[in-house]
């Protein structure tokens, strides 16, 4: 097939599986026509739909048709696809520290988890799944270093389409696993839990290919070394899913010591701060900050961040970059009621890493009324309960 025909071909599929038809039939198809196509051509094409007006949310219903060129072939082909992939483009995985290594490092044992709750599910062995499931909870800070350090980066570089589909796949995932988990202790094991079980561990295994041969070489191929050090630098604000220890990375971003400059006095109408004073204020403000200025760009990131981290390489970027699609919309909305006046403040009530928080929405103006930009707070409540 050509290109054309590529994508009016993942097109149909869309359609296929609006319609209704079985995923199993479409997969089948799929795996028909596509699997001498790189998985790169596929991820091109669906970029272009969207390129055409195709939504997002209908792209992401292939996520699970691309687990077809995996499935259904001889457990011998699959090691040699695999090995020949790793041997053409997942060099980065193999070199120690490097923020790709890292993220292989937690897929692996993300792999083994996923192999030990499988085994106690087929027993029905409901108390150690539980622990199994509860350990798979981590999954959210890996997902949290792709979807902030990776995905937002992918999007600078012109390739928005596959960071939104899998960014939305990626919170699919981390709302099925609290529901099952819920599920599991307050009604125990059934025919139905059980089979929506064993769908998230198949979907969370197939994240783990659609990394490695999709994402993983795609990154690498678009990422500079300064791009990589950043990141690098950015995942401790994330922390580590399932590793005792991190492996240092050479190349990583040398540590610099302050300026030896002499702080200047920054004089405002309730008094006057050094930036040594006002830093250190910040610093242990019970409230973690955001501040996105008039152009809805991120300006400024609290130091300390374990509720809502944020990724000191996003500072300079779109505050759009750092949402996936599906929020979009809503992010848009709360800054346009911001920065009209339509509203000062808006709050909600949210859980945060496990921990329940507020979260507030506050336009910044200055002594005139002219908007300067949204701070976000977020507070951690846990204390006051």
């Amino acid at each position: 097939m050509n290109r054309k025909e590529r994508i009016e071909q993942i097109r149909s599929y869309i359609e296929r599986l609006g319609k209704g038809e079985d995923l199993a039939a479409v997969q089948a198809d799929f795996r028909k026509n596509f699997e001498h196509v790189s998985a790169q051509e596929i991820v091109m094409a669906e970029q272009e739909l969207i390129a055409q007006g195709t939504p997002e949310h209908e792209i992401q219903r292939l996520c699970d048709v691309h687990s077809a060129l995996f499935h259904g072939k001889t457990r011998e082909e699959r090691i040699a696809a695999a090995e020949e992939e790793v041997a053409r483009s997942m060099g980065q995985t193999r070199v120690k520290g490097h923020p790709l290594h890292i993220l292989h490092l937690e897929n692996e044992k993300l792999d083994a988890l996923l192999a030990q709750a499988q085994d106690q599910l087929d027993a029905d062995n409901a108390k150690s799944l539980e622990q199994s499931l509860e350990a798979l909870g981590q999954i959210g800070v890996h997902y949290d270093k792709k979807d902030q350090l990776l995905l937002p980066s992918l999007k600078r570089h012109g390739i928005a389409g596959p960071a939104n589909v899998m960014w939305g796949v990626d919170d699919e995932v981390r709302k099925s696993l609290r529901d099952v988990e819920n599920r599991l202790a307050r009604e125990g094991m059934s025919d139905g839990l059980k089979e929506k079980i064993a769908n998230l561990l198949r979907r969370m295994k197939e994240m783990i290919f659609k990394e490695e041969h999709i994402l993983f070489p795609m990154v690498q191929r678009e990422f500079s070394l300064e791009e990589w050090q950043k990141i690098h630098a950015d995942m401790p604000r994330f922390g580590f899913a399932w590793l005792e220890t991190i492996p240092v990375w050479e190349d990583a971003m040398p540590d610099t010591p302050g300026s030896d400059q002499e702080d200047g006095t920054i004089r405002m109408a309730g008094g006057s701060l050094t930036k040594e004073q006002l830093e250190g204020i910040l610093r242990v403000l019970p409230l973690e900050l955001t501040f996105i200025d008039d152009n809805n760009i991120n300006r400024y990131f609290s130091e300390n961040s374990e509720l809502l981290p944020r990724p000191m390489s996003a500072l300079g970027h779109s505050v759009f970059d750092c949402h996936p699609a599906q929020a979009q919309a809503m992010v848009e909305r709360v800054i346009g009621q911001l920065k009209s006046g339509e509203k000062d403040r808006l709050s909600m009530r949210a859980v945060k890493r496990g921990k329940k928080a507020m979260v507030s929405y506050i336009a910044v103006r200055d002594a005139e009324g002219k908007y300067l930009g949204v701070l976000e707070t977020v507070q951690d409540l846990s204390s006051f309960e």
